[in-house]
């Protein structure tokens, strides 16, 4: 399949697909291992009781790249729900950060809740087999770690971090994992996980029709949850989406 968007240092290489979902995530090499193997990193929004990830038909989406930059802007429009989801998005040039910078526009009037949930759905070193994943407290954030490889995912809006995030098994004895669990705009809480295991997490914006509200996603990668940890401890946005 195709990657429309492609975001890479030499270490960490993540794709998305027209979607706008994550499809590949390589690290420490570019092409070795694929953390995900075509699985998702994928994103839902939840308004008014409805729900729809970014791969549902009702969506429409464009990207494009910033001229000279790999720092790229998608579109995403869906009309069923009133709303309209604009990303920027781009890796550190340096570190195996992958942020996103999200902008929603309420396009119906008044003022309105949207929740907006990100599913993390890895296979670390290629295979589901002995992962953990699970809420991290002291950084507000969700961890998956197996072996020399560590994955934080963390997201924060102008009120807060995390407002909900659950962890759960899938792909095993029937289970689906966590992302169904998104789809009615509540998590159930089950802060860690281990096996063939997924998580989600939640936040929440306020949308008025004069004003777009802000967020933003973060990834970063490292061999153990300490490093990961630090190589955020001190980095801003702008390092990597400058104005």
């Amino acid at each position: 399949m195709p990657r429309p968007l492609v975001f890479g240092n030499g270490s960490l290489l993540i794709n998305l697909d027209a979607s706008g979902q994550i499809r590949d995530l390589f690290w420490p090499f570019v092409g070795m291992p694929n953390h995900l193997q075509g699985y998702r990193i994928r994103l839902g929004l939840w308004v008014d009781g409805a729900f729809a990830w970014l791969d549902h038909p009702n969506w429409s989406a464009t990207h494009h790249y910033e001229t000279g930059t790999l720092v790229a802007t998608s579109i995403h429009l869906n009309e069923e729900l009133g709303l309209r989801l604009t990303i920027r998005q781009a890796v550190h040039p340096r570190e195996p950060v992958f942020v996103r910078e999200l902008s929603v526009e309420n396009l119906r009037g008044g003022e309105r809740e949207v929740r907006l949930f990100q599913n993390n759905d890895l296979r670390i070193a290629e295979t589901d087999i002995g992962d953990t994943a699970l809420y991290h407290p002291f950084t507000d954030s969700m961890i998956h770690y197996k072996g020399q490889y560590a994955f934080l995912f963390g997201g924060r809006t102008e009120s807060g971090g995390l407002a909900q995030h659950t962890t759960g098994v899938k792909a095993f004895n029937g289970s689906v994992g966590t992302g169904p669990d998104a789809e009615d705009g509540h998590l159930h809480p089950n802060p860690i996980s281990q096996g063939s295991v997924d998580s989600t997490f939640g936040l929440s914006v306020r949308v008025a029709n004069s004003a777009p509200a802000r967020a933003s996603l973060w990834i970063a990668a490292g061999s153990s949850i300490e490093e990961v940890h630090q190589t955020l401890r001190g980095m801003s946005l702008d390092d990597v989406l400058p104005l």
